[in-house]
């Protein structure tokens, strides 16, 4: 049987034990709360940032298909109307978007430096190339750079739904 004073005691641990607890969960709770809110907020902004980076990466591949399919009915002389002045300023514009979409990339990812040849193949073949592009041989290499595009913002996608 159990004496008064051990009871006394037993109630008192149970009592200090209760409050060690109450104590804990009291702290611990908020700060796993804390973290918790911090890993969400930071998964918001990630696949924010990632979501702006889809959108501007789609928008400059665009305008760069864009222009050099332009620039190819240009030195196949499908425009008569623009003067060589007008072609420089395409010229300068495709090789900017070449630029803002190679600054966006990662060199590090074998599609991103894919997408990166496949630009400077077209540039090859549309500004610097010293004879005429044929129809097919640009058309590939807008299908290519459409292609490898499309599958790296179908990656960057999933990683957004994912919430990377």
């Amino acid at each position: 049987m159990v004496d008064q004073s051990s009871l006394a005691t037993y109630t008192g641990i149970a009592a200090v034990i209760s409050a060690c607890v109450a104590f804990a969960s009291a702290v611990i709770s908020p700060l796993v709360s804390l973290k918790i809110a911090k890993r969400q907020i930071n998964a918001s902004t990630l696949s924010g940032n990632r979501q702006e980076w889809i959108n501007t990466l789609r928008g400059e591949v665009s305008g760069f298909v864009s222009i050099i399919t332009l620039l190819g009915a240009l030195r196949s002389g499908g425009y008569k109307s623009v003067t060589s002045d007008q072609a420089n300023q395409y010229g300068r514009e495709a090789m900017e978007r070449k630029a803002k979409i190679e600054l966006m990339l990662n060199p590090t990812e074998e599609l991103h430096n894919e997408l990166l040849g496949a630009i400077e193949t077209a540039v090859t073949y549309t500004i610097h190339a010293e004879s005429e592009p044929t129809a097919a041989d640009q058309r590939r290499c807008v299908d290519k750079i459409l292609k490898i595009s499309k599958t790296i913002l179908k990656q960057e996608w999933v990683r957004v739904k994912k919430g990377e």
